[in-house]
C-alpha cells in the first residue's frame, strides 16, 4: 500500500494592484510540485476593495490522487486606491451646468 504525499503548494504574497483591477493570473499564480488543478478563492476577475492584506487561498487538487493529497495555501494581496484623475475640460463642463459664472454668457449687452 502507497501512502499519499502532501504536494508542496508553494505561493508567495503577490504584488499589489491597484483598485477596480479584476484579479488575474499574475497575483493568482500558485504551483505545485505535482500535476493538478487549482481553486483560487476568490476566483479570478473578482474585483476586490481596497485595502492591505486582502485574503487569498488557493485549494489544488492532484490527478494522481493515489500517491498524493490535496493540498491549499494561502496569501495575502495590498488593493491600493488609483490615482484621481481630472480634465480641463471635465471641469469646465461641470462649472457651466453649476452656473457659477464660469460658463458662457449667454445674455444680450446694453
Amino acid at each position: 500500500m502507497v501512502t499519499p504525499a502532501a504536494p508542496t503548494v508553494p505561493w508567495a504574497d503577490p504584488a499589489g494592484i491597484v483598485s477596480g483591477a479584476p484579479l488575474s493570473s499574475a497575483p493568482l499564480d500558485a504551483t505545485a510540485d505535482v500535476p493538478g488543478t487549482f481553486t483560487d478563492s476568490p476566483a479570478a476577475g473578482t474585483i476586490l476593495g481596497v485595502g492591505n492584506d486582502r485574503a487569498l487561498s488557493v485549494a489544488f487538487a492532484p490527478t494522481d490522487t493515489v500517491d498524493s493529497t490535496s493540498g491549499s495555501a494561502p496569501a495575502t494581496l495590498h488593493v491600493l486606491l488609483a490615482a484621481a484623475t481630472a480634465t480641463a475640460t471635465a471641469i469646465r463642463q461641470d462649472a457651466t451646468t453649476q452656473g457659477n459664472g464660469m460658463g458662457t454668457y449667454g445674455g444680450q449687452g446694453t
